[in-house]
Parts: C-alpha cells; sequence; structure tokens
C-alpha cells in the first residue's frame, strides 16, 4: 500500500479528507478484487425467505426519515430508526447510513465496528425478506452477477430489486469500514458483491418498479461508475479488467436523472454531485471554474433550494463558493451550516475546519482562529486526542499572523498539554505526522517573539505542507482582484533579514520556510521571481540554516 493507514489524520484535518481517503481506501481493494472471486466475506448467508412488507409499503416512513435527516434531525431519526428495525429492510439501511456518516467524518473505531454491524444486519434482513429463488440462482448472481431472476410483477418485483439494492449498499458501506479497520482482503470481495448486486438490481429494473427503486438504481450504479472513473489509468484499466465499469460521464447522467426525479433519495444523489463536483473534483486536479460552475447549477434545482437549510446542503454549498473564489458569501454559509450541524458534531467539526481554512484562505486571520478553536473540547471535556494539538497550533499560528502574539503564545502553549496523556500520543515520535510537526513547530515558534511576520511565515508553510496551496492557487486564480493584497502580504511578511554577519535567514525554522514560501509564490504563478529569491538565499546562506531538505 502506498499509504498507512494508520498514520492519516482525523478526516476533518485537510479540506480533502473524507474525499481523498475514501477514494485511497478503495485502491487496494479494486486491485485485490481483480484477483479474487466474489464471496460473503463475513456475511452468512441463510436461506432465502418471504420477508416483511414490500418495498412499496416502507416508501412512505422511509422517506419520512430522510426529510428529518434534511431538517437536521440527526438524533432524533435515529431513534426512531432504532425502534423500527423490524420495519422493513430498508429502515435498518437507513439506521446504518446515519451510523456509516458519522464513522466516514468521525474515523473512530467504535464508530466504524458500529457502523459494521449495522450493516450486516440490513443485510440480513434484506435476504430474509427476498422473494425466494433458487440455491444455484442465488450462488450465481453472487459470484458472476444476476442474468435474471423468475419473481413475478408488481410487489414481488419490487421487493426483489428492494432487497438487492439494500444488500448491495451493506456491502459497499461495509466494505468501505473494513478498508479503514486494515481488513482489505475480506473488503474487496465485499466490494465486489455490492457491485454484483448493483448489476442485479438494475437488471431486474423494468417498468413494473416503482419510481422510488428506479431512482436508487441510478443511484447506486452511478455513485460505483464514479467511484471507479476517478481511479489513475493503471487503477481504472485492472478495474475494469475485474468487471468495474468507470463511465464518468454515464456516472453523472445517472446521478443527475436521481436527482431530478423528485423520489425521497434525490437529496441524497443531490450531494453527491455537489460532493463530487466541490470536494472531489478539486482535490484532484480537474478544472475549479468547471466544477464551481456545475455546482452553482446543482444548488439552484429545486431538491438543492427545498433542502437550503440542511447542514448537509449547506456545507457543499459553501465548499462551492470558496471553489469559486467567493470567501466572504462561503463564510456566511458555512457559519449556518455549523449551527445547523449541531446535533451531529462530526458534521459540525468538518464544517468548521472547512470554514476555518475559508477564512485562512482569505487572510482572516482572527476568524480563522475562531472557528479551530471550536474543534477544541475545554480542558477535561471531551475525549482527549493528539489530533486537538493540530487545532491548537493552527489557531496559534492565525492569531500570529494577525499579529496577537499573546493570544497566540497562549495557543502554542497548548500544544504540548493537549498531547499530553491522548491516547494518540505515540504520534508525536513516528517518523512524520502532523502532530509531530506541530509540536515542533510550536516549541520553536515559542522560543521567538511570535511578531507578525513570524506567524505570517508559519501559516505559509502550513499552507504548503497541508497541500493547500492548490486550493489558494485556484481562488486566486477565480478572483483576480485578490491576487495583488495576497502577493503583497506575502512578500511584506517574507522578506529576509541579515545578521551582524550578513548572512541571510528565514523568520521561522531557519531558511527552510522561506523556501517553501518560495515554492508557494511559484505555486501561484511567479516562477521567475521565486527562483531568483531562491538563487540569492542559496548563495548568501550557511548550510546550518538551511536546516532541512
Amino acid at each position: 500500500l502506498c499509504l498507512q493507514i494508520s498514520d492519516l489524520p482525523h478526516a476533518a484535518t485537510k479540506r480533502q479528507g473524507t474525499a481523498a481517503l475514501r477514494l485511497a481506501l478503495l485502491l487496494p481493494a479494486l486491485i485485490l478484487v481483480a484477483a479474487v472471486p466474489a464471496s460473503e466475506a463475513g456475511l452468512s448467508q441463510g436461506d432465502q425467505t418471504m420477508g416483511d412488507p414490500g418495498a412499496g409499503t416502507c416508501a412512505v416512513s422511509c422517506a419520512d426519515a430522510v426529510e428529518m435527516l434534511m431538517r437536521n434531525e440527526f438524533v432524533e431519526v435515529e431513534a426512531i430508526l432504532a425502534e423500527n428495525l423490524e420495519a422493513s429492510p430498508r429502515h435498518a439501511l437507513l439506521y446504518a447510513q446515519v451510523a456509516f456518516a458519522r464513522a466516514v467524518l468521525s474515523l473512530a473505531p467504535h464508530h466504524l465496528e458500529d457502523t459494521l454491524a449495522r450493516c450486516w444486519d440490513a443485510n440480513t434482513r434484506a435476504e430474509a425478506a427476498a422473494p425466494v429463488t433458487t440455491s444455484v440462482s442465488v450462488i450465481s448472481s453472487y459470484l458472476f452477477g444476476s442474468g435474471g431472476s423468475e419473481a413475478g410483477p408488481g410487489d414481488a418485483k419490487n421487493e426483489l430489486v428492494n432487497s438487492l439494492l439494500v444488500r448491495a449498499d451493506a456491502h459497499l458501506m461495509g466494505a468501505v469500514m473494513q478498508l479503514v479497520l486494515g481488513r482489505y482482503v475480506r473488503a474487496a470481495w465485499n466490494i465486489r458483491a455490492g457491485w454484483n448486486l448493483y448489476q442485479s438490481a438494475s437488471q431486474e429494473a423494468n417498468e413494473e418498479v416503482s419510481k422510488w427503486l428506479l431512482c436508487l438504481v441510478d443511484f447506486g450504479i452511478g455513485m460505483f461508475n464514479l467511484i471507479v472513473s476517478l481511479l489513475p489509468p493503471t487503477y481504472l484499466s485492472i478495474a475494469e479488467l475485474a468487471g468495474f465499469q468507470g463511465n464518468r460521464k454515464e456516472a453523472l447522467t445517472l446521478l443527475n436523472r436521481s436527482a431530478a426525479s423528485e423520489e425521497f433519495w434525490a437529496p441524497f444523489s443531490c450531494l453527491l454531485l455537489l460532493y463530487f463536483h466541490g470536494q472531489l473534483a478539486p482535490n484532484l486536479g480537474m478544472d475549479p471554474v468547471l466544477h464551481a460552475s456545475a455546482a452553482e447549477t446543482l444548488l439552484a434545482t429545486p431538491v438543492a433550494t427545498k433542502n437550503a437549510d440542511s447542514a448537509l446542503f449547506g456545507w457543499l454549498h459553501g465548499s462551492a463558493l470558496k471553489l469559486g473564489g467567493r470567501h466572504p458569501e462561503a463564510l456566511a454559509v458555512f457559519r449556518i451550516a455549523r449551527k445547523n450541524a449541531a446535533s451531529l458534531p462530526a458534521l459540525e467539526a468538518q464544517v468548521a475546519n472547512d470554514e476555518a481554512w475559508c477564512a485562512m484562505e482569505n487572510m482572516q486571520w482572527v476568524e480563522a482562529a475562531a472557528s479551530f478553536r471550536l474543534l477544541l473540547p475545554p480542558d477535561g471535556q471531551g475525549e482527549r486526542s493528539a489530533y486537538q494539538a493540530v487545532y491548537a497550533y493552527e489557531a496559534g499560528v492565525a492569531l500570529a499572523a494577525a499579529g496577537h502574539g499573546g493570544e497566540a503564545r497562549e495557543l502554542l502553549q497548548e500544544v504540548a498539554k493537549r498531547i499530553e496523556g491522548a491516547d494518540s500520543a505515540d504520534k508525536v515520535t513516528s517518523e512524520w505526522t502532523p502532530e509531530r510537526y506541530v509540536s515542533e513547530m510550536a516549541e520553536a515558534l515559542l522560543t521567538g517573539t511570535l511578531s507578525k511576520e513570524e506567524g505570517l511565515a508559519a501559516a505559509v508553510e502550513m499552507t504548503i505542507l497541508w497541500d493547500r496551496h492548490h486550493f489558494v492557487r485556484r481562488a486566486l486564480q477565480a478572483g483576480p482582484s485578490d491576487v495583488s493584497e495576497w502577493m503583497t502580504n506575502l512578500r511584506a511578511g517574507l522578506t529576509t533579514s541579515k545578521n551582524g554577519d550578513g548572512i541571510t535567514s528565514g523568520v521561522t525554522c531557519g531558511g527552510t520556510s522561506r523556501v517553501r514560501a518560495l515554492f508557494f509564490i511559484s505555486a501561484v504563478g511567479e516562477e521567475a521571481e521565486a527562483e531568483a529569491a531562491l538563487m540569492e538565499l542559496v548563495e548568501t546562506s550557511d548550510e546550518a540554516l538551511l536546516d532541512g531538505p
């Protein structure tokens, strides 16, 4: 594997957190799938019997649950679903999906295990509720994809398609949880099984099937195609040889059709599209202007305007505005979304993190620090995590860049305190982690004067290391009027100074900060200036000051 899952930071750390993590976790599974047959991978398969209510009879109550989620009633809907798991397999699946959202945002092991248990429960219930088929057809469908079934018309057809879709979603969500937990082989098998179940549902879906189920078929097939289409060419070829499809145009067509269907699942199809255009595509280097425009078009659709007060829609609305360089508007939307997400702490933290970095990109240092501080529970309250040290550092650097040295010093002193006694304190001694970086940088900054120039240099260095310069560059390109102000501030804060011996130094950790700042200047299109300044730095600095690679 090209990355160590155990060393990944909290998902709220980076703007690409959830997006990059999901893609990275799917890669090994898709590669493994090329070499192994689909299997049940930890799921027990019992005899299939006719079960509870048909698909059509649970649509209304499931629709009510989705509407509650769109009204930000996360705690309430989870409690209601927990009491009504017997109503239908889809109720059990929705119960698992609420847990899945929490687990992906928090990555807490107990959230991952809870989601896994709920996924397998939903799968078992869907199996029991499916129309009876022969053992041969069950095994053939599971391993190689369905060539059709003998289910009857009407309710029986709806029950069959609904069962296949519930099981497909359960397998896919369970596979993601297994990947995070390091159970790669089982995850690969479950991804393959999930894909085949989606394909079977698509083959069964005809004019006899309810429209809301067709919406879900479009969502499932579209989502899978979209994920596979984002793989690098080599991996994409392997995935397609293994039987997966990676047609992005078809994926977007299916998802847009699902989002426009006015069925109860349409909001989630729209959210997936907004997530792709506003978060995922920019992280993969796709045209920000094109995707910002596509996101704005989606936000004007009936399903998006109807759910404008949803914390999920608000978060992705803010992401789209930020991508388009409309930072003040994005901040206002993020703040509302954060308040609306109060009953789902993992989402609230994600929005607060994006809000903070939106302010950082717009050089609103005090506002950025205030948002980072929201991610720091008062001392003695909440679960202690070494990653809280990163939030303390980010807030401290932002305040230093604003010229508030005293407050910055207090927050930088918090870095060591947040790490001490935390269950993940060992990350400070790892080869390289964000926790180790902020621990060492905070100690170095606290030995200095914490001037505004030092704060700005540290902010730029953090921008480089957190891989956010790409976003800043895109934001500057989208709003040319901001370029002059940003570059003026950057140059003013990072002017070199000479000591008594005439040796040039950077303003934080020797020459390294200056080098990284010049890389940033190059990233926004000033390559010639960066090269000239770098040559001057090399010629006038001694090796002791260039304290890094």
